[in-house]
């Protein structure tokens, strides 16, 4: 497995990224080297596991006297980074890195340059864990309700993901809890299946995998066929309240698309409702909330 170094650098309260293909990321080894010794307090926060053929070890240090840095390298308060265009697998822990995290322990895995999994591989108290997801999962429904009521989908707003408090669940979910994505990806990676999803799918007609049947055609051959669209809807709530729990403060309008692009972009479903689905979150993207909300219920849930 090859080891790599990578470095956040920080002065006067701003932290030094450098530019690269449009995209910003910390420094290499390469890129460190020449101002080692400019640089003090210089700590190992964590490692990045990606691909399970390269692990990534991560420093923060700070900056001292008068290093010279080249055009592409330039610095930012912890804002303005959480604004940046950065490589959504860097951003995981570069974030954690902000807050002054130094157990950072994820493991990332990528498919066409696209980050498809990310997981924390730290293990958190189960006490601890048991009310945090607890907490996760009631503010998810609190927001996905509140979705739903604002386009006149109570029942669905009532009724979501009430599965997620079965022992079935919930438990695998405190097992597995890393805070910033779904235990899912955790158990999925530990086992190589997640049985909280495959019980939580079966259940929850708001899921495109739900809407999975055998083909009339051929008989043997499962297809996805066109979701309801009260059901669609409560998926698009779904979607945005994920975002905004596991994005926190750095969530707006733009977060589910991009969310949809980068890891869902090729995930089969029924033409129509990925039709659909990419033109209400660019709408999300493009016109905000509110605008989106009132096409939904105005709209697209009176069309038949």
């Amino acid at each position: 497995m090859e080891n790599l170094n990578a470095y956040l650098l920080y002065k006067e309260n701003k932290y030094l990224l450098k530019k690269d293909n449009g995209l910003y990321r910390l420094l290499t080894e390469s890129e460190f080297a020449p101002f080692k010794e400019n640089v003090k307090k210089l700590i190992k926060c964590g490692i990045s596991e990606i691909h399970e053929t390269s692990v990534t070890s991560l420093f923060k240090g700070e900056i001292s006297g008068n290093a010279c840095f080249s055009e592409t390298v330039s610095f930012f308060t912890k804002d303005e980074i959480l604004k940046l265009p950065i490589n959504v697998g860097e951003m995981f822990y570069v974030r954690d890195m902000l807050n002054g995290v130094t157990n950072i322990n994820l493991y990332l895995r990528f498919r066409d340059e696209k980050l498809v999994t990310a997981c924390s591989r730290v293990k958190i108290n189960p006490f601890i864990a048991f009310f945090k997801h607890l907490h996760t999962v009631n503010t998810h429904r609190r927001l996905v309700r509140r979705g739903c009521f604002k386009v006149g989908l109570y029942w669905q707003g009532l009724t979501h993901d009430l599965s997620k408090y079965s022992p079935e669940e919930f438990l695998v979910g405190v097992k597995y809890y890393q805070g910033m994505r779904s235990p899912n990806v955790a158990e999925r990676i530990d086992k190589g299946y997640s049985s909280a999803w495959l019980h939580h799918k079966g259940r929850n007609k708001h899921h495109i995998e739900y809407w999975s049947e055998y083909s009339a055609e051929t008989g043997n051959l499962l297809e996805l066929i066109e979701m309801p669209k009260k059901y669609f809807v409560e998926q698009v709530m779904d979607r945005i309240a994920a975002s905004k729990v596991y994005r926190g403060k750095t969530y707006n309008d733009s977060a589910p698309m991009e969310y949809f692009m980068t890891r869902e972009a090729g995930v089969k479903m029924a033409p129509k409702n990925k039709e659909d689905l990419v033109f209400i979150l660019t709408m999300l993207s493009e016109k905000g909330e509110k605008e989106t909300f009132k096409y939904i219920k105005n709209v697209y849930l009176k069309e038949k």
